[in-house]
């Protein structure tokens, strides 16, 4: 029998292994590590929205949050971040029980490689959550904690664990501009929405979060390649709008009659037309109301 890894990392896999083997599979499919990086002084960064944005919390905040929640025999830690606040939990009250969710298998992989969390995996004390197992704790009345930075950046996965799906699904691209409109604007028509890092996340794991949430639209602002293609193969519609310059010219491997594209720029119809998409409008861009628009200023703010 093999000598057990002495890696952190491997350590703690082996011990999800034991209650959360598809998890443990999960977390092994490639993944981009870009937006989370610890740097020489051990602090850990997020890279949201082209900014870098500070994630580690110091063991003061991690108790405050906990304190500030009235935590009962179960918790669920929603963003786990480097793994402060679900260590803080699990030392907090030898006997509570907690879920930590994430939708970042990098961030899961790394929080791993920090904590040993062999003993609590392996007695099921903590369980592990990652993307569409959020669907899973739809409608679970119990306490959480919420890691100040990841909450911020996971906002529509909170609004889809307080609200639920809805009568439609969508899931839409992350991204920067005009992303959180198009959320709006779907939820207006009564789509439930799960964010869908296309760009950072494996095959398999795509292939997966399709099809635990059953979408009606995958939607994006920009087009992402390969996305239509991997739409056609299992029956999905997408809609994409592109509103930024594009760097290459788009590419079509494959039918894409589930796709419409519209795009800001009327030349740029001509171009995906000649790439063989079959739906293609000019859709010039516009500014949403509910953010931008004419305001009551105060004789202060008039003033200034």
């Amino acid at each position: 029998m093999p000598n057990e890894p002495t890696d952190l990392l491997q350590r703690n896999l082996l011990a999800l292994a034991t209650h959360q083997p598809e998890l443990c599979e999960r977390l092994s499919w490639p993944v981009s590590g870009e937006r989370f990086v610890c740097d020489d002084q051990g602090l850990w960064t997020y890279r949201w929205r082209r900014a870098p944005l500070a994630a580690s919390l110091t063991p003061e905040l991690a108790s405050e949050l906990l304190e500030a929640c009235d935590v009962g025999p179960r918790g669920l830690i929603f963003g786990v971040g480097a793994g402060e606040l679900v260590a803080a939990a699990l030392a907090r009250d030898a006997s509570s029980r907690w879920i930590a969710w994430d939708r970042d298998p990098w961030i899961l992989r790394s929080a791993l490689g920090l904590h040993d969390w062999t003993a609590e995996l392996r007695s099921g004390r903590l369980e592990l959550a990652l993307g569409p197992d959020l669907l899973d704790l739809c409608g679970l009345d119990q306490p959480r904690v919420e890691h100040p930075l990841m909450a911020q950046v996971y906002a529509d996965e909170r609004r889809l664990l307080e609200e639920g799906c809805g009568p439609l699904r969508a899931l839409v691209c992350t991204g920067e501009l005009f992303v959180d409109s198009f959320c709006d604007a779907l939820r207006d028509e009564g789509f439930g929405i799960l964010p869908l890092e296309a760009r950072h996340l494996s095959m398999e794991e795509l292939d997966l979060v399709a099809r635990r949430f059953e979408p009606h639209l995958v939607a994006s602002i920009n087009f992402v390649p390969g996305l239509p293609e991997f739409c056609e193969e299992r029956g999905l519609d997408y809609l994409c709008w592109e509103i930024d310059p594009a760097l290459d010219a788009p590419r079509l491997d494959g039918a894409a009659t589930r796709t419409r594209v519209h795009t800001y720029r009327r030349a740029n119809v001509a171009r995906f037309e000649e790439a063989g998409f079959e739906h293609v409008d000019y859709t010039p861009l516009a500014a949403d109301p509910r953010r931008r628009r004419p305001l009551t200023l105060t004789l202060e703010e008039r003033e200034h």
